[in-house]
């Protein structure tokens, strides 16, 4: 099943009525034998309040570049995404009834000289823009809004024609197998590229009714005033890498989350499996090395692991010797007493679950030899179920939340920075883990008798294989849209993932600003990288022997390159004081899409410009 995109030129809303008070009078016309009845109007007042001054958080679906991304952006015209279809259509961009779109993207660069404040709508009403509005049905003047203060040249070279204003808003809807499925989303383009070794600020602000004969109306002021409804801030790296090319130079050797082999015979056994050597000391004040691996192990491990071990009184029972060489394995000791802290930690838990035992071990215990530890409140009749925070911090626990980091890779060489590490989830390591947890109240041999019998299988969940990986890198902070999907069946070579089912995948966390944790149910032999549908984006072509240095490759119906050059991109040419000068950076698109070929609609104009959505493919192996 494949998934494309339908772009449509426009969807204005119909019927559509304009902001204002309406009111709506229903008679009824009654005749009987002959004789005309009377009736009462009814009148209904309503309100139309199109506010052009601010946009709901929700009508913003995406912004690409992403907010806060660093990368190689200099080819991208920025673009957001809306969730109504029909939104850059409700207002009107002209100063009468046309269909103009009237929201524009402007992007500025840290040289620019753009004041933003916030201010209310009473000191926006007087504006010298603003000035002339009707007051907007259900607003307050102590309502605020964010407005911009750009220079009247500067704004005259970014800001779009008519034109170009309805060629650089579309609306777009996702195809599955030929039928259009999903919301309506509404895209608004900017013309400007961004400047390499910049930081730049895209704002989504409202033109409406500020154009007049095809053009922008300027006003006579220094100082030009906008509303801004959205607005995001990203950089542009000289010569940096996107997407794919942070996520293609990852460090991956190790494949796994283990230090590299040393080539001594008696240790790297341990160390490809996972193991660090760290200081311990001991009880009676020693110091000594012993061995850590934390539950991300490199390889699979068998659960249950050692039969009848767990419960356990205390971590030490957990600890392992390696008859070898005398050294002490603390891992899974390690993980019992994490376990046993992290529910001592959590008061709802640790509160919850010490009642429902004391209740559960009173009922099992009445009538019997054992007299019951008292119960600190009534709690009725114990249900073999264990109260839902109980149950819902145990699953949690099986996925690790709430674990220090330091157990999970506790050697920062395990993982470096821009490097992905697969791991295999250690079941044993997991079941030690919950019987900490579970080791509230466990004081006495008959303590331990009975969990065995009793809780021996509570938040265990006879785990299924789970697998995952990590990842450190700037794709986390640059990226925070990314998807990451695990298969566990072969991907052909040319990466083809048609008709492949993707494994099911545990909500992934950051664990810090750059570092992902992902697990899927499953053993992900196959992980795909790749950024959200709604960040298909749209940019030029850099070819060094283009005037401007850019030129935009032509695609046909069906969306495919067609071969050839493609057509050279040109600057806008603004004219201020009677001098014709090009604008850097600013895309003539009135050129471009006269050079792509007539007739040109929004939609065609889309479809030419998109540059798609990389990803990437990594293997375990």
């Amino acid at each position: 099943m494949t998934n494309e995109t339908l772009f449509v030129s426009t969807h204005r809303p119909a019927p559509q009525l304009r902001d204002g008070t309406y009111t709506v009078t229903v008679r009824q016309d009654l005749t009987i034998r002959g004789q005309a009845k009377g009736l009462r109007a009814v009148s209904k007042r309503f309100v139309v309040a199109g506010d052009h001054r601010a946009l709901a958080p929700e009508d913003v679906v995406s912004v690409f570049p992403p907010e806060g991304s660093l990368g190689d952006h200099a080819n991208v015209l920025p673009h957001v995404l809306l969730g109504r279809g029909t939104l850059p259509w409700e207002q009107t961009g002209g100063g009468d009834t046309s269909d103009l779109p009237w929201l524009a993207l402007l992007l500025f660069d840290e040289d620019d000289q753009v004041d933003t404040a916030v201010l209310t709508l009473a000191e926006i009403a007087a504006l010298p823009e603003f000035g002339d509005e009707p007051p907007m049905v259900g607003q307050r003047d102590d309502d605020r809004a964010v407005v911009l203060g750009v220079p009247r040249g500067r704004l005259a070279e970014l800001i779009p024609t008519a034109a170009e204003l309805s060629l650089l808003t579309h609306v777009r809807q996702k195809v599955v197998a030929g039928r259009a499925e999903g919301a309506e989303l509404a895209a608004v383009l900017s013309a400007r590229l961004p400047r390499a070794g910049r930081t730049s600020t895209a704002h989504l602000v409202s033109v409406a009714g500020r154009y007049r004969d095809g053009a922008f109306d300027l006003g006579t002021g220094d100082v030009v005033h906008l509303i801004s409804l959205k607005s995001w801030r990203f950089a542009c790296v000289q010569d940096g890498p996107g997407f794919a090319g942070i996520a293609e130079s990852l460090d991956r050797t190790p494949a796994t989350v283990s230090l590299p082999a040393l080539g001594r015979p008696s240790v790297d056994p341990y160390l490809t499996r996972g193991f660090v050597p760290l200081p311990h000391h001991l009880r009676q004040a020693d110091r000594t090395v012993s061995w850590y691996h934390g539950p991300l192990s490199p390889q699979r491990a068998a659960d249950p692991g050692p039969t009848g071990l767990l419960p356990v009184r205390a971590a030490d029972a957990l600890l392992r010797v390696d008859r070898d060489n005398g050294m002490i394995d603390v891992s899974y000791a390690s993980a019992w007493q994490l376990g046993r802290l992290l529910a001592l930690r959590s008061k709802r838990f640790s509160t919850a679950y010490g009642n429902w035992r004391q209740a559960r071990r009173r009922a099992h215990h009445v009538g019997g030899q054992v007299t019951p530890v008292p119960v600190l409140r009534a709690v009725g009749t114990a249900d073999p179920t264990p109260p839902e925070v109980v149950g819902t911090w145990l699953a949690g626990l099986n996925r690790l939340t709430d674990v220090p980091f330091n157990y999970l890779v506790p050697d920062e060489r395990m993982l470096p920075a821009e490097s992905l590490r697969f791991f295999h989830l250690d079941p044993w390591w997991i079941r030690c883990l919950l019987d900490g947890a579970l080791s509230l109240g466990r004081v006495t041999e008959g303590d331990v008798a009975y969990d065995r019998e009793h809780l021996a299988d509570l938040g265990a969940q006879r785990y299924p294989v789970v697998s995952g990986f990590l990842i450190r890198s700037a794709l986390v902070s640059g990226f925070p849209g990314m998807l990451i999907d695990g298969y566990d069946v072969p991907v052909p070579e040319n990466g083809d993932l048609t008709g492949l089912t993707p494994m099911t995948a545990l909500p992934a966390r950051r664990l810090s600003e750059n570092v992902l944790l992902c697990l899927f149910t499953g053993d992900a032999s196959t992980l795909h990288l790749h950024l959200r549908p709604e960040t298909l984006h749209f940019g030029v072509d850099h070819d060094s022997n283009a005037p401007t240095g850019w030129r935009k490759l032509l695609r046909n119906d069906a969306g495919k390159l067609k071969k050839g050059r493609g057509v050279p991109v040109r600057w806008r040419q603004v004219s201020l004081a009677g001098t014709a000068r090009p604008v850097e950076q600013v895309v003539d698109v009135a050129a471009l899409a006269g050079d792509i070929g007539s007739p040109m609609t929004p939609a065609r104009f889309a479809k030419e410009m998109i540059e798609g959505v990389p990803s990437v493919l990594f293997r375990r192996s």
